[in-house]
């Protein structure tokens, strides 16, 4: 009886420090398969005009300019964006055992749909589960862009009074130059631009070319993370059982 909380203490040991970073590795096993899958459609998709599409393709690429944006359906003017993103991090002081630094505070993003064309024609995109990894680096905004911001994204300002806030923004406006990936559905007596099934859909300013590197790199650093955490953890757990089973075969004996 002596020994049970003493194994008791390894066996949850094990537990935090071996199957934790486990199952944290599955998670980004599964995110590193899925930058992998999209690394490779993006490389076997080809680009292609607005008028070699065909409804009902499970993926499309393109990369051209915005047109315009859709007219509002309560009547309002068309809004500026085709999409607007703010990042909000807030500089947290380090407590006991936690370094000082930034913090994720707020990340909003709203999308609207908009009209793309080049020299062959048109077509319109409906934005949804936009891959927030795709949008490249964003730009630090000055005072008009951010109180311009915030109103649109409907965040209460008030949120900003207290402590140290940095800003980050995206934006896509009318004549600026996006790749779109998706797929192609009919509605409105239109084809339109939509996300695929089981996918993100891909909007953003960034060339294809750079936006395959981008996936290429994250799915790269996923495949190292889940790595790093199999590792200490599978020997953690392996450990742990090899001197479980010594105690356990002490006792015996």
């Amino acid at each position: 009886m002596g020994m049970l909380p003493h194994l008791l203490f390894v066996a949850c040991f094990s537990a935090l420090c071996g199957v934790a970073p486990l199952l944290f590795a599955v998670i980004t096993f599964i995110s590193a398969r899925k930058r992998g899958s999209l690394r490779d459609t993006l490389q076997n998709i080809p680009l292609v005009k607005l008028t070699q599409i065909q409804p009902g393709k499970e993926w499309v690429k393109v990369y051209v300019r915005i047109n315009r944006m859709a007219d509002s359906s309560d009547g309002s003017d068309a809004p500026p964006y085709a999409l607007l993103r703010l990042r909000i991090e807030k500089w947290q002081r380090g407590d006991a055992g936690e370094r000082a630094g930034w913090r994720p505070f707020l990340d909003q993003i709203k999308t609207t749909p908009f009209l793309l064309s080049d020299e062959t024609g048109q077509m319109w995109v409906h934005p949804k589960n936009i891959d927030k990894n795709l949008l490249g680096s964003g730009r630090q905004p000055d005072q008009g862009q951010l109180t311009n911001a915030i109103e649109q994204l409907n965040i209460d300002p008030t949120l900003f009074q207290h402590g140290q806030f940095r800003y980050f923004l995206w934006t896509l406006a009318i004549e600026d130059p996006v790749t779109v990936m998706g797929s192609t559905q009919v509605q409105q007596d239109a084809t339109w631009i939509m996300k695929a099934k089981g996918q993100p859909m891909v909007l953003t300013s960034l060339p294809p070319e750079q936006i395959q590197g981008e996936v290429a790199s994250q799915s790269s650093k996923a495949r190292l993370f889940t790595l790093l955490l199999v590792i200490p953890g599978g020997l953690t757990l392996v450990v742990s059982f090899l001197y479980l089973l010594f105690v356990v075969i002490d006792q015996l004996l």
